[in-house]
């Protein structure tokens, strides 16, 4: 879905404020590898993700540690950074060639700054993420890893069938045998 639709719908059809908005995201061409942020560097951009799956990591003692997907329509939102003034601690790279929308946070703000629709909407955006976060993090803690992939089977079936089994088996927590062995066991 491009950009201009996604925010159209979510802005409640404010079709001049969806235009403005999507004026301030720049259309980019991505092959599968791009790195589109790296741990240690800041960024102050919002990333918008119109075809193509982007996958966020840590690395950990030098093992890429997958900490979420981010498929089409979706944004990706530095909020480390753009919260605490902290150095972003993950990484985002394509897994399949992809088109992004990239826009300088600052600029999306002083949109919102008079803007009551968009301002509701960013927070919904937020809101979205930090529940992301608490579901991941309670998964983890309360569920097996084959309910952890029972669940990605039922709620996000496109990831398994376009992203490498290694990094579905780090976003799960286990080690890529361990998760041949589920898939072996799961019957959906």
């Amino acid at each position: 879905m491009k950009l201009i639709d996604f925010l159209t719908h979510e802005l409640q059809q404010n079709s001049s404020l969806a235009e403005k908005a999507d004026q301030l995201f720049v259309s980019r061409e991505v092959k599968k590898g791009t790195h589109l942020v790296t741990d240690g560097f800041n960024t102050n951009r919002v990333y918008f993700f119109e075809q193509g799956i982007a996958r966020e990591f840590t690395n950990v003692d030098g093992n890429e540690v997958t900490n979420y997907f981010h498929l089409e329509n979706t944004f990706y939102i530095p909020l480390n950074y753009l919260f605490l003034g902290d150095n972003i601690t993950t990484s985002l790279e394509m897994e399949e060639d992809g088109v992004v929308r990239i826009a300088p946070y600052y600029e999306i703000e002083q949109l919102m700054a008079d803007k009551l629709s968009l301002q509701r909407f960013a927070f919904q955006m937020y809101s979205g993420t930090i529940r992301q976060l608490f579901t991941i993090s309670h998964s983890l803690q309360h569920r097996s890893a084959a309910e952890r992939y029972e669940a990605l089977l039922r709620e996000q079936p496109d990831i398994v069938q376009r992203v490498p089994l290694s990094h579905i088996a780090s976003f799960l927590g286990i080690t890529q045998q361990r998760l041949s062995v589920i898939r072996r066991q799961v019957k959906l």
